[in-house]
């Protein structure tokens, strides 16, 4: 480049870096003057700081303040000086708002950004502030009065550095208060200009005020103030009480039961933990009358207790050996003493729990767990709705955790108006002193509050007072609402926040105010503009679009979200559309013929075809069919088994007693045996017969196998007792049907250790089919076992596996496929005592399915919709439950509920696919019952008939899969839904409960394969993970049939071939 081009490229860039630099960003500044004014209404309060933010440095500056607010404080507006004029701050998407501000920034332009960065920490940044200038700004907060010495206080939240030059203050009290007295800062830092009943203003200057300003003054009442108010036509009573009623009250444990929870869940927690401190409470408190309840899914058995040192030693060593035995049909466990004594509950949490409301026969109730799988949020609610503590012992001491159920929580029992006791909320929001209290009507007469424990509402009682009565205007109604309101919403529910955040235009952790200059700015960010620039940008084309913000704020509408639903539904209908139009234009431009076919058992058929196209003939059974298949997964080769005279010893049995040698450990196990040892060498020769000796001079000893290959028995000696797995004894007579003649003497069978096939990390590279894959080693013992021996085979296996629900789960399936109903019910029902998560739980239903039990699978399916109902895969397995047992009007319900049900927390829209599999599975149930009278009233545009021949879903609880179904010819004729052009890639990508499809309008006589890819994969649990490949033949067609079949998916990743299904 010629030097000239060089000199004008750095002379024309240089002032342009020199202006980037030549500022500074995200500086903490000077708060140059302060004014502060407080308008306290009867049990809230609404301050404005308005601050003067000063910029020392020489050139101009990016203000940064960080500030924190207390629990019960809302910022709720922001306005930023612009010429003179404060412009308010629109609120909007946190993302959006500071996008916004760091695009503008950019440009040197004037915006203020005002955002939550983390709880109750908020900061304010404001661009820019001139060099040694100054720029205004105002902040909004919102907040609750508390009480304290029977008078309602104010506390201002602290911000760092205000007031350096000047300070000025105007507070403010309702027209019924009065003795409005100055607090901490106020009363020390400032110059009081005025100090009435009901008004305070002062002023200071040169100073820093590091205290938070406070003030109190007298309600009018000692006790409590009531607050009345519409919002859209719904009446609202808020009660603000003064609590100096004790936080705790003193149990009487005379009377105290125990409800252990004996489930095989039992194994995660800290059990010597529990009993220790259990032990030490029952010694220190001497209950007279003690009553231990056992339970797993059901209650179990009780027994009753002395309370002497020798008698609670006892007690807590049947606890510890307490074995219920067998397991039992899930369920809800009542919890609840017939007398309302105190209740212990020692659980992890995992099986659900009823407590019966009886009145005067409540109990406070503890809950106790350890061990680092338990329940936390729902133990914590059972304790807390019962006046009761919760103790983890892996996180408390003993001392501590016995300190701690010596007490039961005070809290609001009862809210009476007259004689009457009506419903009400109390808040969560509980400052020290106060309580707030919100009923959906305004009483007709004095409001009593009574206080207590959910055992005893007398002791505490407040008298009945007048509460000062104050009918909030509609402009003060608002923030009070809010308030109420925003002690509802969860902080881990992101769209709740937001919406809530735009609806009462406050700051959360998703939501943020934003004020900018120029118009173009609220233009081109989509910003809501203020009330004086909706005309401005009007006369610029610009009209703000609410209609996305209102969505946010309160949901969809029904209509709207019907027309979301069409909108899924448009592509396949277009899909359709096409395919039937092509199908006409063949049938009409190609020659047909008449076919007729028969078969025995079925009816002769005859079918038109176009001569040039393939085609299908159903054949109708001439016999009844049943229009639902239900199929549960998994076929594997079976073999025989001999019967014969044998004696197992596991590897615990032979080193039990820690023998150097295995003939020292097979010593005393087996009848019979007799083992000498000739001397006392290393490796010295044994002498080993079974059943006597059968010669005087030739060999009498049994033979010898290791590991299936036949050896001298003098080497028995050398092998390591804790190298082997088991040995079997086969005595002499039936051995010989399998040795010949070396076996006349009996045989040992020794089994070394070795690495196991199990679920654990099985990968295989390339393509695989499910049904080929090895069995894990004790699917293979049980199939192998006879019908004799299947339960001593179980019963062995079980032993070495008896904490693992996987194994529980594939018992189950394999005792009753032999037959083993009873036992196959109870391995199942451990199983799912085994099992933590409850996404998992479903597998139980879905294996009672198979075995066609659907009443205990819809039991089961509506125990996980207790504990979540808003899972909407456990809602359409239960609608397809009740699909198949031809409960119609209940399955078309449950349908249509999951239909129309409007998911706010849906981010990534993981449940639509669930809704569009239930939408489309409503109409074809609609299509087989159309006359049914108990349908319920389904809106007319979303019923749709779109025939076609398959319909092949896959759907998982948890995890990552890609769906490729291959069609058993490759014809690009063949028109799939959603199109797959690619025989050989996996196109349809599904996650955590989602459903994806695969449908034919016409298919191909053959087989259709389904795969599965699960290289993006992770095991939640050692649990059962069963996939559910749903298939509807002939959809909305005659003939129309369902087929469900389960795939056992549990530590199986890769490619896998998991099914087909047959046309």
């Amino acid at each position: 480049m010629p030097h000239w081009k060089t000199l004008f490229c750095i002379a024309l860039l240089s002032p342009l870096a020199m202006q980037a630099q030549d500022r500074l960003m995200d500086r903490k500044l000077r708060i140059q003057s302060s004014r502060i004014s407080i308008n306290a209404e009867c049990m809230f309060a609404t301050t404005v700081i308005e601050m003067t933010i000063y910029n020392p440095h020489p050139v101009e500056a990016e203000a940064l303040e960080t500030f924190r607010l207390q629990d019960g404080q809302v910022i709720s507006g922001l306005e930023l000086d612009l010429h003179g004029h404060f412009r308010k701050g629109s609120i909007e998407e946190r993302w959006k708002a500071s996008n916004a501000y760091n695009s503008v920034v950019g440009k040197r332009i004037d915006p203020a950004l005002l955002q939550q960065i983390g709880h109750n920490y908020y900061r304010l940044n404001v661009y820019p502030v001139a060099a040694r200038s100054t720029r205004r700004v105002r902040i909004h907060i919102t907040q609750w009065l508390t009480w304290k010495n029977d008078r309602l206080q104010y506390q201002m939240p602290e911000i760092p550095g205000i007031g350096t030059d000047s300070l000025f203050v105007d507070v403010k009290i309702p027209q019924a208060a009065s003795d409005l007295k100055a607090g901490t800062g106020i009363a020390e830092v400032l110059t009081l200009t005025k100090n009435e009943s009901r008004a305070i203003q002062g002023h200071a200057f040169n100073v820093l005020l590091n205290k938070a300003l406070a003030f109190s003054f007298s309600p009018g009442n000692k006790t409590m103030v009531q607050a009345g108010f519409n919002i859209q036509n719904q009446p609202y009573t808020v009660i603000s009480l003064q609590d100096n009623f004790p936080d705790k009250q003193k149990i009487d444990y005379r009377s105290l039961h125990i409800y252990w929870d004996a489930s095989a869940s039992m194994k995660n927690r800290l059990l010597n933990e529990e009993l220790q401190f259990l032990k030490k409470f029952l010694k220190q408190e001497k209950p007279e009358q003690l009553t231990v309840t056992f339970f797993n899914q059901r209650v179990l058995s009780s027994v009753v207790s002395g309370n002497s040192d020798e008698e609670i030693n006892e007690l807590i060593e049947y606890i510890r050996s307490y074995d219920p035995k067998r397991s039992f049909k899930p369920g809800k466990v009542p919890i609840h003493d017939p007398n309302g004594s105190p209740i212990l509950v020692f659980t992890d949490g995992h099986q659900p729990l009823i407590v019966p409301k009886k009145p005067n026969m409540q109990s406070i109730i503890h809950c106790i767990s350890s061990g680092n799988f338990r329940n936390d949020p729902y133990l914590n609610a059972v304790s807390e709705q019962n006046s009761g503590q919760r103790i983890v012992l892996n996180e408390k001491n003993i001392r501590e955790s016995m300190d701690k159920i010596a007490f039961g929580s005070t809290g609001i029992s009862k809210v009476i108006d007259g004689n009457q006791s009506i419903p009400f909320r109390a808040l969560q929001y509980r400052p020290a002193g106060s309580r707030f209290i919100v009923l959906s009507h305004a009483p007709k007469n004095d409001v009593q509050v009574r206080m207590g424990t959910v055992r005893n509402d007398e002791a505490l009682a407040t008298s009945a007072q007048t509460p000062s009565h104050c009918n909030l205007p509609d402009s003060l109604a608002k923030p009070l609402h809010m308030l109420v309101q925003f002690d509802s919403v969860k902080s881990d529910r992101w769209m709740s926040l937001l919406s809530f955040g735009l609806k009462e235009k406050i700051v959360t952790y998703r939501t943020s105010f934003i004020v900018l200059e120029r118009i173009e700015d609220y233009i081109q960010y989509k910003i809501e503009p203020p009330d004086e620039l909706v005309e401005p940008c009007r006369q610029m084309n610009y009209v703000y679009n609410k209609a996305e913000k209102l969505r946010i704020m309160y949901g969809l509408s029904d209509e709207e979200h019907i027309q979301q639903l069409i909108g899924y539904m448009k592509p396949r209908e277009q899909w359709w559309t096409k395919q039937s139009m092509k199908e006409i234009i063949l049938r009409e431009n190609q020659p047909t013929a008449q076919i007729s076919v028969n078969r025995q058992g079925a009816a002769q058929t005859d079918a038109m075809f176009q001569s040039t196209a393939p085609g299908n003939i159903n054949l109708n059974s001439s016999s009844e069919l049943s229009s639902v298949v239900v199929t549960a997964y998994g076929t594997q080769r079976q073999s025989k088994m001999l019967g014969y005279s044998t004696r197992r010893i596991s590897a615990d049995e032979l080193v039990q007693a820690k023998p150097v040698f295995v003939t020292q450990g097979l010593t005393g196990k087996v009848s019979g045996l007799l083992v000498q040892s000739l001397n006392n060498s290393v490796f010295a020769d044994t002498r080993i017969t079974l059943r006597g000796i059968r010669s005087l001079t030739g060999n009498n000893q049994p033979m010898l196998v290791l590991d299936n290959m036949p050896i001298n028995l003098g080497l028995l000696s050398s092998i390591n007792p804790n190298d082997i797995e088991d040995v079997t004894i086969l005595k002499p007579g039936s051995a010989t049907a399998i040795y010949g003649s070396d076996g006349v003497n009996g045989v040992i069978i020794v089994k070394t250790k070795k690495g196991k096939r199990s679920y654990y990390r099985n990968h295989f590279p390339g393509k695989q089919k499910l049904n080929n894959l090895e069995d894990v080693d004790y699917v293979s013992d049980m199939k192998a076992a006879s019908s004799d021996m299947i339960l001593q085979t179980y019963l062995e296996l079980q032993k070495e596996y008896k904490n693992d629900p996987i194994f529980f789960y594939d018992m189950a399936e394999i005792l009753h496929q032999k037959g083993f109903t009873d036992e196959a019910y109870e391995a199942l029902y451990h199983c799912s005592e085994l099992i933590i998560y409850p996404a998992n739980r479903s597998s139980i239903a879905y294996m009672l399915e198979s075995w066609k039990d659907f009443s205990a699978a819809k039991e089961i399916y509506r125990l996980i919709l207790g504990q979540n109902p808003g899972n909407l895969a456990v809602k359409r397995d239960l609608a397809l439950a009740y699909y198949q047992t031809a409960n119609i009007d209940s399955a078309a319900q449950l349908y249509y509920e999951i239909v129309m049900t409007k998911m706010e927390d849906d981010f990534y829209g993981y449940t639509h696919s669930i809704q569009m599999a239930a939408l489309q599975e409503l109409n074809a149930l609609l299509f087989l019952y159309p006359n049914e009278p108990n349908m319920p009233e389904i809106d007319p545009r979303l019923i749709f008939t779109l025939p076609e021949d398959l319909r092949i879903s896959v759907c998982a609880q948890v995890n990552y899969f890609f769906l490729h179904v291959k069609a058993p010819i490759t014809d690009s004729a063949q028109a799939s839904f959603p199109p797959n052009t690619d025989q050989h890639r996996y196109r349809y990508y599904g996650y955590n409960n989602q459903v994806k499809e695969y449908s034919v309008y016409r298919a191909m006589p053959g087989k259709y394969k389904v795969h599965l890819s699960r290289n993006y994969y992770y095991q939640q649990g050692n649990e059962p993970e069963i996939y559910r490949l749903v298939t509807f033949k002939n959809f909305q067609q005659r003939g129309q049939k369902l087929e469900i079949q389960n795939l056992n998916l549990t530590y199986q990743y890769g490619d896998l071939e998991v099914g087909s299904v047959k046309w």
